[in-house]
């Protein structure tokens, strides 16, 4: 890209953002997508006891769970983890009692 259309584009980008006192301001495509991407995956999370949507009830991943998916998958991001969410404790899952990751082994 030529050194007029860089600065162009950068005069744009001025006028169309408010600037912060001492700084530039980036933005993120797609922030509010992800947001309700990661919502719908908390509330169609599959179990880990019976494998079923927790929201629906139908057997595997629901289509919520699809196209929620999907969103992060064509942002190429990683939905946030959250502990928990898939009931391991339903299936007997707990806490390791061994040593930890940085724990030696005697």
């Amino acid at each position: 890209m030529g050194c007029a259309r860089r600065e162009q584009l950068q005069a744009l980008a001025r006028r169309a953002l408010p600037q912060q006192e001492g700084g530039d301001v980036a933005t993120y495509l797609g922030g509010d997508q992800i947001d309700n991407a990661q919502a719908v995956l908390e509330r169609h999370t599959v179990s880990s006891a019976d494998g079923r949507c927790r929201s629906c009830g139908v057997p595997g991943p629901c289509v919520d769970h699809e196209r929620a998916a999907r969103v992060f998958a064509l942002a190429l991001r990683l939905p946030r983890r959250v502990p928990g969410l898939t009931e391991p404790h339903r299936i007997g899952g707990s806490r390791s009692a061994g040593p930890g990751w940085f724990e030696a082994a005697s």
